[in-house]
């Protein structure tokens, strides 16, 4: 099985190899790297791992601030990406914590315990609030599917953490975990 970890860096360079490594005895068996304007030679690393075969790494194709946005959009397209079985996007101050089965991650760990895994991501700054997002979690409500699990939890951060909150109420007493959840301020973000 292949488990990549994509995530966007600038002036990561004393924290990446501690992060690569401590992902790898996770499972996570690629890396996709995106830096930019990094002045503390992050790219040099990230350059001298790729040559080695441990990582890919890219530079942000972004062109003006919106850097995540980007790179994810970019990597929706790279190998790496499209030939793993699961994807997990994270920044490297983010560690995973499983406390349970063989402290590794995949989707035998989600088999043996009877989860389920619904993922939505926002192309580009809506916060989620496009009609056809209404639309599908409508459809959910109407077809029953959130009656089928014992346990519902709506997990974000930012922005998503916003959307986890906004979006919880279509099944209830589910549990919402929002990280530094960000609320639009912009009218033209209105819902309706």
């Amino acid at each position: 099985m292949r488990i990549t970890a994509v995530t966007c860096v600038k002036n990561e360079g004393p924290f990446l190899l501690e992060w690569i490594a401590f992902n790898r005895v996770l499972g996570v068996t690629d890396f996709l790297f995106y830096s930019n304007d990094c002045t503390d030679a992050t790219d040099r690393l990230l350059d001298a791992l790729a040559a080695k075969g441990l990582v890919v790494h890219l530079p942000n194709p972004a062109e003006g601030r919106n850097y995540q946005m980007e790179a994810l959009k970019d990597a929706a397209k790279q190998p790496v990406v499209t030939e793993a079985d699961w994807v997990w996007v994270a920044d490297v101050d983010e560690f995973l914590n499983i406390h349970i089965g063989d402290h590794t991650i995949g989707w035998e760990f989600v088999r043996r315990h009877g989860w389920s895994h619904l993922c939505l991501i926002s192309d580009g700054d809506t916060w989620f609030r496009d009609r056809k997002i209404w639309g599908y979690f409508d459809r959910l409500i109407d077809d029953g599917f959130f009656e089928d699990f014992d346990q519902v939890i709506f997990y974000g951060a930012g922005p998503c953490g916003y959307a986890a909150a906004a979006y919880s109420v279509v099944a209830p007493g589910a549990t919402v975990l929002a990280v530094q959840p960000q609320a639009p301020r912009s009218p033209r973000h209105r819902m309706g």
